[in-house]
């Protein structure tokens, strides 16, 4: 299939879709035509994906950029916003509404840049690349030395040594890029992961990829990132789909067992994980088997019952409600934020984190004459205060969960 660049409708990309299930771009270096161009091992490549994947995903691969049987793209039209722009039409192309982005290396990168810039993404994998101390100057230089002689391993799937200019002007059109705060915005789940013993070169200028990601880890998982180290594997770990897809599947599994926070299972016991796979049990439900299930588990039963609760307040009170704070330490969950946002689809707002010292700080000021009304003591609180706004996204599949999580997650109370 082949759709039209927005950028140039004369010149069209090419797309290949492949099973049913929630909507997946794979982006590069996989691409609709990997077997035509790197012969049998790309086809074993190929297939070793798509029989890990197609199960439960609908995997959307793209011939991109100027690859296989999509039209060449100047070198120097090659920018990030062409880039974001084509895949997402790609993504129209495919029927994709909100769909999850996977890309490794140079395709991680580009993962951030849609990230950053569209919010149609229900969650970003990155493979290969650090979303915080990227080396985009470390490979701009490593471009610009190849350009007038491409390594012949680019050249597999380059049409022309031309083309190879493309990479120059991509790095090019993302110099002063925030990465920082453009990082910090990304609301979707998102994933980082990476081979412990990843480093790789740009025309010789080393690209520290596992040493990076390993410095930036503390800081990635604030943000909300899982960052995922693969043992005793380097950056060739993309290429062994044994290894990385069940990371990615882990990550990328939304309401597989759902959980009623407040049932008497949980009520302190000797074994957390355990009471949660014998109420998967019990209420006919495959059980969590990793530490990302169990933790996805917990957050998304979390968030639907807080909406259970909220249906529950609308019919007690005519008053309406338009949005939710989230206060204390559980609003430094940004993960746990969003999640609320999409069960309940509404804003949240998470902070102040040290709720409980600044209202009774305000409380005694308030009792002292230092403010003279509530209304003030709420503005001085929130002028001291920094949050976060989460808008709710994916209503459709929450709608579902919640259905569900109403029909056989709720104990009888």
């Amino acid at each position: 299939m082949r759709v039209a660049s927005p950028h140039d409708r004369s010149r069209a990309i090419h797309f290949e879709i492949h099973g049913d299930g929630s909507p997946l771009l794979l982006g590069f270096p996989m691409m609709a035509s990997h077997a035509e161009i790197f012969g049998e091992v790309g086809a074993a490549l190929l297939r070793g994906y798509l029989e890990r994947l197609t199960d439960r995903y609908r995997v959307l691969l793209v011939d991109y950029p100027s690859i296989g049987k999509s039209d060449s793209i100047p070198p120097s039209e090659l920018t990030a916003d062409r880039v974001c722009a084509d895949l997402l039409a790609a993504a129209d192309g495919a029927g994709f509404d909100r769909f999850a982005y996977w890309g490794y290396s140079w395709g991680g990168g580009v993962g951030l840049q849609l990230a950053s810039r569209t919010d149609r993404l229900s969650a970003v994998v990155v493979g290969g690349w650090s979303p915080l101390g990227g080396h985009y100057a470390e490979a701009l230089a490593g471009a610009r030395l190849q350009v007038s002689n491409p390594p012949q391993s680019a050249m597999v799937i380059l049409r022309s040594p031309a083309q190879y200019a493309q990479w120059v002007s991509y790095l090019e059109s993302i110099e002063g890029w925030p990465e920082t705060d453009a990082v910090a915005r990304i609301r979707c789940p998102r994933l980082v992961f990476f081979g412990a013993n990843s480093l790789t070169d740009a025309g010789g200028i080393p690209i520290p990829i596992a040493t990076t990601i390993r410095s930036r880890r503390a800081e990635l998982e604030r943000l909300g990132w899982r960052v995922c180290e693969i043992p005793d594997r380097d950056f060739s770990v993309c290429f062994d789909p044994a290894a990385v897809v069940p990371v990615v599947r882990e990550f990328y599994t939304p309401f597989k067992t759902l959980i009623d926070p407040d049932a008497p299972d949980f009520l302190n016991p000797a074994d957390m994980p355990a009471a949660i796979c014998a109420f998967a049990m019990k209420t006919g439900q495959p059980a969590p088997s990793t530490k990302g299930e169990f933790v996805r588990s917990i957050l998304e039963g979390l968030a639907l019952k807080y909406r259970f609760v909220l249906d529950q307040l609308r019919t007690l009170s005519p008053q309406p409600v338009t949005r939710i704070h989230i206060i204390g330490g559980g609003s430094q969950n940004r993960l746990l934020c969003q999640f609320a946002a999409n069960a309940m689809g509404l804003q949240v707002i998470a902070g102040p984190v040290e709720a409980t010292a600044m209202g009774n700080l305000m409380v005694q000021a308030l009792g002292l004459g230092f403010v003279n009304s509530v209304a003030e003591l709420r503005r001085t609180i929130r002028c001291s205060s920094e949050v976060q706004e989460y808008a709710p996204v994916e209503g459709a599949r929450w709608n579902e969960a919640y259905a569900r999580y109403c029909a056989g997650a709720l104990q009888p109370r």
